[in-house]
């Protein structure tokens, strides 16, 4: 059988306005959910860690956002030489607006999709 090691951990609370509420805080929730101090600062703790923004990994997602961003400022760039040779806008200017705005929209919902904070 494989040994588990323990590890201690204390926590001090002062007579400080700020521990104080501290205390309060957990020994209602304590109490409300029927938990002891260790699991609840435990699930406390494992919430906070799910909450925290994922981290991009070096040549997958933040390369991925950089690609398509790139994409759109160079459609961006090739509707602006069009409109300024052209010296108007037209339908086909209109529509290839309309899909950038639609791949920002798309693109801004991933982003916020993945911080999740």
């Amino acid at each position: 059988m494989k040994k588990i090691e323990v590890k201690k951990l204390s926590l001090r609370f002062y007579d400080t306005d700020e521990d104080k509420k501290l205390l309060a805080w957990l020994d209602e929730k304590a109490q409300a959910g029927g938990y002891t101090y260790t699991t609840l600062i435990k699930k406390v703790l494992n919430a906070a860690i799910l909450k925290k923004c994922p981290k991009f990994n070096k040549g997958t997602e933040l390369q991925k956002y950089l690609y398509e961003l790139n994409k759109i400022g160079n459609n961006l760039n090739q509707i602006a030489k069009k409109v300024n040779f052209m010296r108007k806008l037209d339908n086909q200017v209109l529509d290839e607006l309309g899909k950038i705005r639609a791949e920002l929209a798309e693109l801004n919902k991933i982003i916020k999709q993945d911080k999740k904070c």
